[in-house]
């Protein structure tokens, strides 16, 4: 197709079962054809494109893992981490980038780089 995948959106549950959109970019211009959820996330993952589902799916079939599954230890630490806001994407980005460069990892943080400007500027893409 010679085009870059932005993003999976999983953007419906009717009846059990899930919809997706994949959001493809070329030569600047965006376009979203429909997809299985299940081969729209093996895409992203394989691109390391991020994967994005809506709030209405989310209310529907999403479910809460209690503190021992999060990671929380016994002195609490669940409920300042719920008070803390959530992470942006850029925000993990720029985290990620961050490790790459302290650990000497120079072409992950070359990747990160560019993923960052791609969504400071999304219609400069690849």
């Amino acid at each position: 197709l010679e085009c870059r995948l932005k993003r999976v959106d999983i953007h419906d549950l009717k009846e059990g079962t899930f919809f997706a959109n994949l959001v493809l970019e070329h030569d600047g211009a965006e376009m979203t054809i429909d997809a299985r959820p299940s081969d729209g996330i093996a895409l992203a993952l394989r691109s390391s494109a991020p994967i994005f589902v809506s709030e209405n799916v989310m209310d529907q079939a999403g479910q809460m893992l209690p503190d021992s599954a999060r990671g929380a230890d016994q002195r609490g630490d669940a409920q300042n981490r719920d008070d803390k806001p959530n992470t942006t994407p850029t925000e993990l980005l720029k985290r990620a980038l961050q490790k790459a460069i302290e650990t000497e990892n120079f072409e992950e943080a070359a990747r990160i780089r560019d993923e960052l400007k791609r969504l400071d500027h999304p219609s400069k893409g690849n």
